[in-house]
């Protein structure tokens, strides 16, 4: 999900709502108005984004951001 961008950027609101399907069936990301840059060197903490019932449990306690946030909110709309 996140090998093809430098700096990382993490989504944070990847919901059903935000998948959309082109012509071909092949799932896109839509909305990047909750999105953020990782920075390398820093904590990236941030505030609580993205719609509830998807956003990861470590967020909401840590309020540290990274790649592992946009990997749950997937994993629950594929399970």
């Amino acid at each position: 999900m996140h090998h093809d961008c430098l700096p990382p950027i993490v989504h944070r609101d990847i919901s059903s709502k935000n998948i959309l399907l082109d012509g071909e069936y092949e799932a896109c990301v839509s909305d990047f108005g909750t999105a953020k840059f990782l920075n390398p060197d820093s904590a990236n903490e941030t505030t609580l984004a993205g719609t509830h019932g998807y956003v990861a449990p470590e967020l909401a306690y840590t309020m540290e951001v990274n790649e592992k946030c946009d990997v749950y909110s997937f994993q629950l709309i594929t399970l």
